[in-house]
Formats: structure tokens, sequence, C-alpha cells
């Protein structure tokens, strides 16, 4: 009996945190995964969804990637998924957009000649978010909907991607 307190106590303490503040999304479920699967496959051949599997293993040594991202980013009432997709020779955060009948895709960022992976994938709900202007500025900006950042690991660079008149603006973010 003991033992099995002990045992239970050095899994709360040292196995599920790792797990309960972890960043990943690999277990979200998305409600139209099956028409996405298919959408994927039908428009971006030879292309594959990045898993947290793909990462280099000393990145997941310090750090435990976010590959999905669910929200109403143009604010259609459908939920849209935003992903990073993995193509020969290609890295790119793809949003697809649910419409009543299918998709439609907005490649956010595209990183040519590397299969390297160190992009993740920050959720912004609506509401103030603090970003970069171009001279340099901070300003503060009222999200109407979802938005999403994206982040190279390795430098902490990112940038955030707000749906606004149809289409993504950027900004960056600092580090």
């Amino acid at each position: 009996m003991q033992f099995k307190i002990i045992f239970l106590s050095f899994l709360l303490l040292f196995l599920l945190p790792s797990e309960i503040f972890s960043q990943s999304t690999e277990d979200i479920n998305y409600l139209y995964a099956n028409e996405l699967d298919q959408y994927i496959a039908n428009t971006l051949k030879s292309c594959k969804i990045v898993e947290i599997k793909d990462y280099d293993k000393e990145i997941l040594s310090f750090f435990k990637p976010t590959t999905k991202v669910l929200g109403d980013f143009d604010g259609n009432g459908f939920e849209d998924i935003c992903l990073i997709i993995k193509c020969p020779q290609r890295i790119s955060v793809i949003s697809f957009h649910k419409f009543k009948n299918g998709f439609k895709h907005y490649i956010l960022e595209t990183r040519e000649g590397s299969n390297y992976i160190q992009e993740t994938l920050i959720k912004e709900n609506a509401g103030p978010v603090r970003i970069s202007m171009a001279d340099e500025e901070v300003k503060t900006k009222k999200l109407a909907h979802v938005a999403i950042t994206v982040e190279w690991i390795e430098t902490c660079y990112n940038t955030i991607y707000i749906w606004e008149n149809d289409q993504y603006v950027s900004f960056y973010r600092g580090l």
C-alpha cells in the first residue's frame, strides 16, 4: 500500500506536470479532420502535417512545440485550423479556413530549402495584443477574432497573423 502511494506521488510530481504544462496540441480533435485530410491530399500533394516527432531531438529536449491551432480566424462561425506543413525541401505555416462547402488555405510563412522544423504556433484570443510597428513603436491592437502567432523556437522571433478585410496582415511581435 505504501509503495502505491509513493509511486503515485512520483507520477504526480515528476511525470504529470510536463504533460499538464505542455504546449503540444497533438491531441487536438478537429471536427472536420477527415474533410481536411482529403483537402490537403488533393491540394498539397506530397506534403504532410508536421507532428511533434518530426522536430529535432535537441529542440524537443528544451521545448515542446505547438503544431496545430484551432479557432474561428475569419469570424464566419466555422472552426478553422492552422498547421505546420512539411513538403519536400519546404516548411510552411498554412491556415485552413472552413466554409460551408469545404476549405480554403492561406500560406502564412514558407521557408524554402530546408526540412529542419523550428516553428511553433501560438493561439491569440480575440481582444488586445501588443505588436511592433514598422517604426519599432509598440502598440496595442484589438483582435476581432482569434489570431495566430508563429514563433521561431531557436530565435524567439515571432510574427502575429491577423485576419482583416478578407486577408491576413502580419505584424512583428518582438522577442
